[in-house]
């Protein structure tokens, strides 16, 4: 018998950055776990105290969110779903994403103070997807 094997990590890294310059300053280091293979988007508030991203663990897609503060991450919700795409609000208080199956796809939104997800589209055959937030966040 003959076979091969390949184990890959893909994973979010954070390297300090002299933007001035144009150089690194120091050492990497790895924000989402060795166990979750991040695909499917990732996206830092923009005051760079939080990440969402996308990661597939065990052939699911699911989303979870991480403080660049305190290191705790959690995640967005637990079901049958596909999350993926995430974009914070220019305020950090909302990630909106596409929610997803076989059959089709959904824009969602979560809100980090109450934890709640709500649908922002109707559950279509056509795949949706989030690009952006408008600058004051009232649109995506």
């Amino acid at each position: 018998m003959a076979f091969t094997a390949e184990i890959q990590h893909i994973r979010a890294w954070v390297f300090p950055f002299d933007a001035t310059r144009g150089r690194l300053t120091g050492a990497g280091q790895a924000l989402t776990p060795p166990a979750l293979k991040v695909i499917g988007g990732l996206a830092l508030t923009r005051d760079g105290s939080k990440l969402a991203f996308s990661g597939n663990r065990s052939g699911k897609l699911d989303l979870w969110q991480k403080s660049l503060i305190d290191g705790r991450e959690s995640p967005i919700a637990a079901d049958d779903y596909d999350r993926l795409g995430p974009q914070w609000s220019p305020d950090g208080t909302r990630l909106a994403y596409t929610r997803a199956k076989a059959d089709g796809s959904q824009v969602m939104l979560w809100l980090s103070q109450s934890r709640n997800e709500e649908s922002l589209t109707s559950f279509t055959q056509t795949f949706c997807a989030v690009w952006d937030w408008s600058p004051d966040g009232k649109w995506i």
